[in-house]
């Protein structure tokens, strides 16, 4: 990792311009993910960064993966993010799902630059992420197919950005000639928002990028704000997303069971109790499960089957 100005250590990355912060964490080999942007955070030292990596991180949830997945700058299916994928692309049907590994950074005070590989899709991918001298974020990406014999089919290349939980509605423009950039205001509930340029125009119909306001009515309202614009916006989507499978699990306990547990910490959550046709027999955190056929199921179940799987396709 080059850091000449000393603006990262320990692969967590403090840039800053304008009174802005734009923290990134590349702890770890894969791509980068925020933990802060916003106000200027001040001079912080590496303890305080890594305190504020413990604060923002989401704990272990029943009901879910081992670790929970974040979005990074190019949210990935791979890491097992629920929501948008960042990258959308195939080569005849394959690779639809790369998962890249980080090679080398490059930071500055206000910039970083990131170059990571998927040796198994064939795919080299460059990221760049900055803040301007008016502290405005600025990104740009380009991914490489390193198959000479197979052609790769991109069809999407999308960055992202994290806003906070105070972010409670969309505001985007919409209207046609003469009533053009009429504001309109969603709930940013679960789901995607998409809008969508396919005529070469940015006038007819706009498709401007939503923003992320405080809530409340009046467009002077104090408060912060998170919005996003293309460099080239002639052709292109702008999309939120808010995926409901990371925050909304909640463990439901037999009582006859947990009577004398903690719900959180009880041995349930590693020795569940099942009543399907399979229940688990064995368990490597981050790697398999293993379920064997239910001897109490109606009619017996399954006898003498065995079913082994990945943790992220099993939930």
């Amino acid at each position: 990792m080059k850091s000449p100005t000393g603006a990262a250590t320990e692969g967590l990355i403090h840039l800053r311009a304008a009174g802005v912060s734009l923290v990134l964490d590349l702890r770890g080999s894969r791509l980068p993910t925020v933990l802060h942007w916003g106000a200027y955070l001040g001079d912080l030292t590496q303890h305080e960064l890594s305190q504020l990596a413990e604060a923002v991180t989401m704990p272990n949830m029943p009901g879910f993966d081992d670790v929970v997945p974040r979005a990074s700058l190019l949210p990935e299916h791979g890491t097992g993010w629920p929501g948008q994928p960042g990258l959308t692309g195939h080569r005849q049907g394959a690779d639809w799902s790369p998962l890249f590994t980080l090679d080398s950074v490059e930071a500055e005070r206000a910039s970083v630059r990131i170059r990571a590989t998927d040796t198994t899709a064939h795919l080299t991918l460059v990221l760049e992420a900055g803040l301007t001298p008016s502290g405005l974020v600025r990104m740009r990406a380009a991914v490489r197919n390193d198959d000479t014999l197979r052609p790769y089919t991109l069809d999407g290349l999308m960055l992202a950005l994290p806003v906070p939980d105070a972010a409670t509605e969309l505001l985007d423009l919409t209207g046609r000639w003469c009533r053009e950039r009429a504001p309109q205001r969603h709930p940013f509930n679960a789901g995607t928002w998409l809008r969508e340029t396919r005529s070469g125009r940015t006038d007819r119909p706009p498709a401007r990028p939503p923003r992320a306001p405080a809530p409340g009515p009046g467009p002077a309202r104090c408060g912060s704000r998170r919005a996003t614009g293309r460099c080239t916006p002639r052709r292109g989507r702008a999309w939120t997303d808010c995926p409901p499978a990371s925050t909304a699990v909640l463990p439901i306990v037999p009582e006859h069971v947990a009577v004398d547990q903690d719900p959180n910490t009880g041995s349930f959550n590693t020795k569940p109790v099942g009543t399907g046709p399979y229940v688990l027999s064995s368990r490597s955190k981050g790697e398999k499960l293993t379920f064997k056929a239910n001897p109490d199921v109606h009619h017996g179940g399954h006898r003498g089957r065995q079913r082994t799987g990945h943790p992220a396709a099993l939930g």
